[in-house]
């Protein structure tokens, strides 16, 4: 539809001026519908008092010197609606086409002067809208207007107000410090009672404040003439106590102070037809003390109290003290609170639901295509009018082809005969009758015709898709598209509504091509910003149902010219690019949106974090560490600078030969990080607070000293855990208080509720290791509950698809970690046990608001001291004897092994020693890690090995830059004097299952340090291959120590550097030892503790029944073999 709004006040302001000044309610209201219309898909004008022809959020402005019949011909406008002035009425007809329609949107009351020329000039508008049915009835009552001539639409809040609150946020909170009330009308409605009565209010409660947002700066008034008005009411305001006289703001502004106000007092005096300030204050979650006068009832919706006006000022003036003062002490009243907080949600979300541009433009759309097809309608012959109505098609085109036997220079016959045939399926014909129509015409008339001809098709489009023909609409869109190429809006429609509807991509990319090709085709800035807004919309279509294809992302490439015209085109490309990376796990695209992100962005902190996580995983370190290297030059407080050396420290280590940088840039975090925990700051914001935990697990990469470092990284935890915490609780989160006095015969008598929580039930480590408990658990004792921390959200990953298909409770829905710790409360989770060890951030902040009241970590990783975990699970191998000393969380050792698992799926061999160029009677030494663990100091214990036995090669293989792992191995190789002949560096499979079937080329591996393998060590240990450990004293220098002693073997363990050569060599020159090691680990397979993942479940299970009675008891009974310590 093309739309044009009029406003004949003598006012200049564009659409964008509602974000940026005071305005009225009436032009404030107009600026956001006009907004919406455009993201909508319609051609919308504003014509006032500018000086200039502009275009504003994609809405053309114009001057209202330019008013003429030329105008409104070149226009072609549908609609005309003239805004609460109705005086214009008779030169707008004489200049407006008889095919557009006239409508007066009025805020006024019939008692004021803009309205009175109704009188006379009623009949010359063809519908009226009003804002609220008490103002329709009014203006019923005394203009005698037709009931079938007016529409009811009231106002709605500026789309500030629909985001003050989060889903889960406590608004009473919001209201408490200080006590606030709030006076935002204009000075003439009241002001002069509340100033009267507020001293009474104060003299109550001497801490409430009162603050006046009012002046005339609504209606463009000068400061002079308003001082002159009401000046001395301002004064009056900044000399009574308690007062803040503040004035009108821009309603963003407003929006921030009305979220801490606790009550709109607003002693009304005028009949309001609507009110946006009342909206505006119960979207703010105020509560809403004001008068019954006007549509005040009707607007508040039984959520305001309410003062009856009377005659009696003074009577008035001490109800409405009386109602102010019980309103504030039913706030300060705890028990009251909750309650209060539950009215004021409800009075919000009506308000979001009820009074939303979004939902009300919507709805203006299809009261104004149904006026726009009835006045179409009108020209039509009667008859063909009523066939048409009854979707008689067939009928409707006889009467139009016989028309044009009559007369066959009316060309109007010829459009409307032509799309009667496109909705009889009869396309062919109908192109024909167009094209015979159009012969009869010159080139310089084919333009206004083919311009009739697509208004009408456009207004037939609308009227199909609102009645579900969406077939028919896009074929009519697709005569629009041939006819008009260059209307973008159309387009735009086009492809949206492909996407909405899933039609073939190959249709949806050709007709993306076409709309790239027009925005890149001599599209000024002015025209660009018509479309902006619906650009947004498709792009968020795009990104969510087309990403992984190649046509996005050039769209996408070519819209960054117009980035600074896009407001949210950064935020779409922000979501979409986390989304890739840390729920899909689609590095690959990640970084292709990424790098558009970027320059979106314009290389600001954020984006370049981002982007150092995403090229990191990528294994795209140099880009990674420039990206790290230019956000740590953009760190501006303490706790941003110790994230991004963390990040960078973790970079420079991915590059597996650069650790001297690394130990460089390790002693300048632990300096900085030291100094923040001295700081103790309590206002880090949320997403640092996650970062700062998971960045600072480097250290097992570093050092084998747990007892140096742990202590450090607890205090780390409960400074990051006391942040996370009050993060959560300013969001409406409250931590949960545990009753542990429980009858034992009742809680022992009913399933235990164990939660799992993860962000790896997918093609992961964990999730492949953990697969075995979780599906083994004895379901009449044990109601497991898995609880996904960023659920993969396409269905592509089959370990996920795995886990959901498991008889136990699967939550995937919450995004927010808050979110999922709400689900674990209220599905009362008893034992709540964390699988991702500090690795991942979200999980971290789940476990760190304590929603169950026992919280274990088991698996994924060490423990660092999160204080709100009770147990980290483990065994009497992977953790020194000593280590309880140092330890911040309580160890619960099982009794023989911390994991048991089924075995491991196997694939088939493709990697042969013949490609490799290796003899058959060659000895084979494995490393396959990642570069994060080529600690130099084993790297060169493991050249000695190589060096020392003869005819030996070493096949190197993990995730690194390949070029400087590479360089590693040959330096020290050459330094130790063997050749490089001797070393293989060989590429990822393709498959885990395909890696575990090529292990088997190896005679032995040959472990990391102090950074052992863990899933790598059980798999080379399930395909029988001997493998040499060094053991050291932190966890991670100690799981295939574990899995060794649980596999039955000793032969391979290592107490020190010597004896891990000495192993090497052993293995590398006996055959005998390692045939014997190879025959003790298949045997392993049928008995050991390492490969029984049921023995290993019901030592867990036993664990889960002791901890819970010793929480509920208070007494603590070990099962056979488990220890505490």
């Amino acid at each position: 539809m093309r739309i044009c709004f009029l406003d004949p006040v003598d006012w200049d302001y564009a659409i964008e001026s509602v974000y940026q000044r005071p305005l009225g309610g009436t032009q404030s209201a107009m600026c956001y519908l006009a907004e919406e219309l455009v993201k909508l898909g319609h051609e919308i004008f504003l014509i006032n008092k500018t000086k200039y022809i502009t275009t504003s959020l994609g809405v053309t402005c114009l001057p209202t010197s330019l008013i003429s019949a030329d105008l409104f011909d070149n226009l072609s406008l549908d609609v005309c609606i003239v805004l609460n002035d109705a005086g214009n009425a008779k030169i707008l007809k004489r200049y407006l086409p008889s095919s557009t329609l006239l409508i007066l949107w009025t805020g006024h009351n019939t008692n004021q002067p803009g309205v009175e020329l109704l009188k006379n000039e009623a009949e010359l508008y063809d519908y009226f809208v009003f804002l609220s049915q008490w103002q329709k009835n009014k203006f019923v009552e005394v203009f005698g207007l037709s009931e079938s001539k007016l529409k009811v639409f009231a106002h709605c809040v500026s789309p500030t107000f629909l985001k003050i609150f989060s889903p889960d946020e406590s608004i009473i909170s919001t209201k408490l410090s200080p006590i606030t009330l709030a006076y935002t009308s204009t000075p003439f409605r009241g002001l002069d009672i509340l100033l009267e009565i507020f001293p009474e209010v104060y003299a109550k409660f001497p801490n409430c404040q009162l603050k006046v947002f009012s002046d005339l700066k609504v209606y463009q008034v000068d400061d002079s003439q308003d001082q002159a008005q009401y000046g001395s009411l301002y004064s009056r305001c900044c000399e009574i106590p308690g007062i803040e006289y503040i004035g009108s703001l821009p309603q963003p502004e407003l929006a921030k102070h009305l979220k801490s106000v606790t009550a709109l007092t607003y002693p009304n005096t005028f009949e309001e037809t609507g009110c946006i300030a009342v909206m505006e204050a119960m979207a703010s979650g105020c509560q809403v003390i004001t008068t019954d006068m006007g549509a005040l009832p009707e607007t508040t919706a039984n959520f305001a109290e309410l003062i009856p006006v009377t005659e009696e000022w003074e009577v008035y003036k001490i109800q409405f003290a009386e109602a102010v003062i019980n309103a504030l002490r039913k706030t300060l009243d705890s028990e009251l609170q909750e309650n209060l907080n539950q009215k004021l949600s409800q009075q919000v979300q009506y308000i979001q639901k009820h009074h939303n541009w979004q939902i009300r433009a919507k709805e203006w759309e299809t009261w104004l295509t149904s006026i726009i097809q009835q006045n179409q309608l009108k020209s039509w012959p009667p008859e063909a009018k009523l066939y048409y109505q009854r979707k008689q098609y067939d009928k409707a085109l006889q009467i139009y082809e016989n028309a044009i036997e009559e007369d066959p220079d009316n060309l109007e016959n010829y459009w409307q005969a032509g799309i009667l045939l496109v909705l009889l399926n009869r396309e062919e014909e109908a192109q024909l009758i167009w094209s015979i129509a159009l012969a009869k015409l010159s080139q310089e008339e084919v333009h206004t015709h083919i311009s009739y001809l697509t208004s009408q098709l456009l207004i037939e489009a609308e009227h199909q898709y609102e009645d579900g023909n969406v077939d028919l609409a896009f074929a009519i869109r697709g005569y629009i598209k041939e006819f008009a190429p260059e209307q973008i809006a159309n387009l735009i429609w086009i492809i949206n509504v492909a996407l909405e509807n899933n039609f073939e991509i190959e249709y949806i990319k050709e007709n993306l091509l076409v709309l790239q090709a027009q925005l890149n085709s001599n599209l000024n800035i002015e025209e660009f910003t018509q479309y902006s807004n619906r650009l947004e919309n498709l792009l968020k279509l795009l990104t969510d149902k087309l990403f992984a294809d190649e046509a996005t992302i050039c769209f996408l490439k070519s819209l960054v010219l117009f980035k600074d015209y896009l407001p949210d085109f950064s935020n779409i490309l922000d979501n979409i690019t986390r989304r890739l990376m840390y729920k899909d796990y689609l590095p690959h695209l990640a970084v292709d949106y990424g790098e558009i992100y970027l320059d979106t962005a314009n290389r600001n902190y954020e984006s370049l974090l981002l982007m150092s996580d995403i090229y990191r995983f990528s294994i795209k370190l140099e880009q990674a560490e420039e990206c790290i290297n230019e956000a740590l030059s953009k760190c501006d407080t303490l706790s941003s600078r110790v994230l991004t050396l963390a990040k960078l420290r973790y970079i420079i280590l991915c590059f597996g030969s650069r650790w001297e940088d690394v130990y460089r840039i390790d002693n300048e975090h632990l300096a900085l990080l030291s100094e923040l925990i001295k700081n103790n700051p309590q206002n880090i914001p949320q997403h640092e607070a996650f970062r700062l935990l998971v960045g600072s697990l480097v250290s097992w990469y570093l050092y084998d000293e747990p007892s140096a470092y742990l202590p450090l990284l607890s205090e780390l935890a409960n400074l990051c855990c006391s942040n996370i915490q009050n993060n959560a609780i300013t969001r409406g989160f409250k931590l949960p208080a545990y009753n542990s006095n429980l009858n034992w015969r009742d809680t022992h008598s009913k399933k235990l509720k164990i939660g799992y929580v993860s962000s790896c039930f997918r093609t992961h480590s964990v999730g492949w290791l953990a697969r075995w408990l979780i599906s083994s658990h004895n379901h009449s004792e044990f109601e497991i509950f898995l609880y996904f921390v960023g659920a993969n959200t396409h269905g592509n990953d089959p370990l996920q698809e795995w886990y959901k298909s498991l008889n136990v409770n699967i939550y995937t829905e919450g995004s927010w970690y808050y979110e999922i710790a709400e689900k674990i409360i209220q599905d009362e989770i008893n034992i709540l046990i964390d699988l991702d060890s500090g690795t991942f951030d979200g999980t971290c902040g789940v476990m760190a608001l304590k929603p169950a009241p026992i919280q274990a970590t088991w698996l994924g990783f060490d423990t660092f001291g999160l204080p709100t975990i009770d147990y980290f699970i483990a065994d009497p191998y992977v953790l020194p004897n000593i280590a309880q000393e140092y330890y911040p969380n309580s160890i619960w050792r099982l009794p023989q092994t911390y994991l048991g698992i089924g075995g491991f799926e196997v694939n088939e061999v493709s990697l042969k020693r013949q490609v490799l160029g290796i003899e058959s009677d060659a000895i084979i030494y494995m490393s396959a890690q990642t570069g994060l663990k080529r600690h130099p100091s084993t790297v060169r214990l493991q050249m000695e090995i190589i060096k020392k036995v003869p005819n030996s090669y070493f096949l190197i293989k993990g995730l690194s830059d390949e070029k400087t792992v590479k360089q590693l191995f040959e330096s020290i190789a050459t330094e130790i004097g063997i050749s490089l002949e001797q070393l293989r560096f060989i590429s990822g499979d393709p498959t885990s299952m395909v890696h575990r079937a090529n292990l088997g080329i190896a005679d032995v591996i040959l472990d990391t340090f102090p950074y052992n393998g863990a899933t790598t060590t059980l798999e080379a240990l399930w395909m029988g291959i001997p493998l040499v450990t060094r053991v050291g004293q932190q966890f991670a220098a100690r799981n295939s120590y574990t899995f060794l002693k649980n596999a039955g073997v000793e032969e391979g363990i290592a107490w020190s550097a010597e004896e891990y050569v000495e192993w090497g060599v052993r293995f590398g020159t006996d055959h005998e030892l390692r045939r014997k090691v190879a025959e003790k680990l298949r045997r392993a397979r049928y008995s050991a503790p390492l490969w029984d993942a049921k023995g290993f479940t019901k030592e867990v299970e036993a664990a889960y029944q002791a901890m819970w009675h010793h929480y509920v008891t208070g007494e603590m009974i070990l099962p056979p073999g488990h220890r505490i310590g």
